[in-house]
């Protein structure tokens, strides 16, 4: 099993490691956690937006002797949400670029599930905070033979 917490922090200390983005705040986004307000620079606030751990279909190959074997029955998949604000002043361009430097990191994350792909949902704007917010995503999938 996959230890989520400690996906997240993994994930957090590899990210703010990254000289070009010794500018980025990285947080991970329990509850209770409060970015600063006004934003003095961009913040990404790391979580677990979904798992699913389930049996499939059992999948086969055949040897160069015509034998079958079993490949996988099994597949975790997480998705890590990676929220991404910037202050209102960057007009909503700091997310964008904010998330095209991690990119060339996140297919480097494994953390016991291999990395599958990226993206974002959508921008928001938060008037009250003065924010602009970029949902983006990884996500990450283990096939295995379950017994």
């Amino acid at each position: 099993m996959v230890s989520l917490d400690q996906m997240i922090i993994n994930l957090q200390n590899f990210l703010k490691k990254k000289e070009d983005l010794s500018d980025v705040t990285f947080v991970p986004a329990y509850a209770g956690k409060v970015k600063s307000i006004p934003l003095n620079g961009p913040v990404v606030a790391l979580s677990v937006l979904s798992m699913e751990d389930m049996d499939v279909k059992p999948v086969y190959t055949m040897d160069d002797t015509n034998v079958s074997q079993l490949v996988y029955n099994h597949i975790l998949t997480v998705r890590l949400a990676l929220d991404i604000y910037v202050p209102q002043t960057d007009n909503g361009v700091g997310c964008y670029e904010v998330f095209s430097r991690m990119q060339k990191y996140l297919p480097s994350v494994n953390y016991g599930c291999p990395f599958v792909g990226t993206g974002c949902k959508g921008m928001e704007y938060y008037r009250d905070a003065g924010t602009f917010t970029l949902s983006t995503y990884v996500d990450l999938e283990k096939k295995s033979i379950a017994t």
